[in-house]
């Protein structure tokens, strides 16, 4: 009988001992770039409220998101074999633990490992989940005209390029 209050009381207790909105609070937040992309990696423990648009919700436990975002650059045009020895060659280095402003920029891929109990009200999934869940997610815009690669090893390692054009050959 005294299991069920300590069920109800848990949740809030994850939320007073830990809680994050965005990017502020009990959140471990790094930026890292390649040449072609940006990518955010972050860790929040307790309550943890997102209100970005591809993973918007509250998570009360553990959530760990990565995120990919292309550079806002035009690229030059280069031979595919060069964008892809350029993807596999050009590792992500980290560029700040702060917040970095990325404009409207919407990721294209992210990776989420929650864990907890999770509402969620995202274009992506609506509604509540308990437990464990990952998801991995690859969302292009309907103007995008280039291309995009990306892979994620067993270590997870992420490796990303985005190229607008490729030299005919």
């Amino acid at each position: 009988m005294m299991q069920k209050p300590l069920l109800l009381i848990y949740p809030l207790i994850l939320l007073i001992t830990g809680c994050a909105i965005n990017d502020i609070g009990f959140t471990r937040l790094r930026h890292f770039e390649n040449e072609t992309s940006y990518m955010t990696t972050q860790k929040t423990w307790g309550g943890f409220i997102s209100t970005h648009h591809s993973d918007g919700g509250l998570t009360l436990g553990q959530a760990e998101r990565i995120k990919i975002y292309p550079k806002l650059e035009k690229n030059t045009q280069i031979p595919i074999d060069q964008f892809l020895q350029q993807v596999d060659g050009n590792d992500f280095v980290e560029i700040s633990t702060k917040e970095i402003n990325l404009g409207d920029a919407q990721p294209f891929a992210w990776f989420e490992k929650n864990q907890g109990i999770m509402f969620h009200a995202n274009p992506m999934k609506i509604g509540f989940s308990a437990g464990i869940e990952s998801r991995s997610v690859l969302r292009l815009p309907l103007s995008f005209n280039g291309i995009f690669i990306i892979n994620r090893d067993q270590n997870g390692t992420v490796k990303a390029g985005v190229q607008g054009e490729l030299q005919k050959q």
